[in-house]
């Protein structure tokens, strides 16, 4: 069995991360064809509906159950593919979103949470997975975009005062478009730049000189959220930081259908162990 931490999702954060990005992709034909020169506030309740369709897509395939299936499978290798598939089937990814109310309160202007399970091997038990429906991670967020004049919109006062203690959890959501000087019809793929190494000072000299130090894409931030690596798990943080219930907050929830969730213990079975016995040869002159 595995040390008790939380279980590593490589694969079905690649697909959510994949699609993010396919999301993203749609948000900017869309103000491509439809919606020059929109805000960020506009762009990303965009985003909120093309995400909605993308996991619609590959839940009703099938592709998140079997992303994490395979997930369950690299954690516990001694466990039967019979067993991990019945934790597996039916999990699906579902998109809401809150539009925002008390931005002042929190510093950021979108919070982003991902909830999904988190199965555990039981310290004294081969016999069950125990299985934590509500393990969430989040980011707290200001989306920005380049505006009409060609200079970013730094940080308010308030907002670098409610931001104090909270840049470990932070990045700054980048939209940008190419033609900046015509119709600004064609978005940039949307970039990146987290602050837990950061300053309020070094972020609003970010700002004032267009020049972000370690810009990362979509894919990279989703899937290094989704793995552990950025925001937070804790989840009084989440809850009134980063998406409090009147807040603007985008949350990815990996679930069960209704009727398929397993439960909180599941009962699973392990590999047959093989035993391969060593044949002695003797020959005979």
């Amino acid at each position: 069995m595995k040390p008790l931490t939380t279980m590593r999702i490589p694969h079905v954060g690649k697909l959510i991360a994949g699609c993010w990005a396919a999301a993203e992709d749609g948000v900017r034909e869309k103000v491509r064809a439809l919606y020059p020169d929109r805000d960020e506030e506009f762009i990303t309740g965009l985003l909120h509906g093309e995400l909605a369709l993308n996991f619609d897509k590959v839940s009703r395939a099938g592709t998140v159950a079997k992303a994490f299936l395979s997930d369950l499978e690299l954690v516990f290798p001694t466990i039967t593919l019979d067993s991990l598939c019945r934790i597996a089937q039916g999990l699906i990814a579902t998109v809401s979103f809150h539009p925002r109310e008390i931005e002042g309160k929190t510093g950021g202007d979108l919070g982003i949470v991902v909830i999904r399970p988190d199965v555990q091997g039981m310290r004294f038990s081969g016999q069950y997975l125990t299985v934590d429906h509500d393990y969430r991670r989040g980011l707290l967020c200001q989306a920005k975009i380049f505006r009409r004049n060609s200079r970013w919109k730094g940080l308010s006062s308030n907002q670098q005062r409610t931001l104090l203690g909270k840049l470990s959890y932070f990045g700054l959501l980048l939209y940008r478009y190419a033609d900046q000087e015509a119709d600004r019809r064609n978005l940039k793929p949307f970039a990146w730049q987290l602050a837990h190494e950061a300053t309020i000072q070094q972020i609003q000299s970010w700002f004032a000189s267009d020049c972000f130090p370690d810009p990362l894409n979509s894919r990279q931030v989703i899937q290094a959220l989704i793995n552990g690596k950025i925001g937070t798990d804790d989840k009084e943080l989440i809850g009134k930081d980063i998406a409090p219930r009147l807040r603007r907050s985008l949350t990815i929830t990996i679930r069960w259908k209704d009727g398929d969730d397993p439960g909180n213990r599941v009962r699973v079975q392990e590999r047959p162990t093989t035993v391969h016995l060593k044949q002695e040869v003797v020959v005979r002159r």
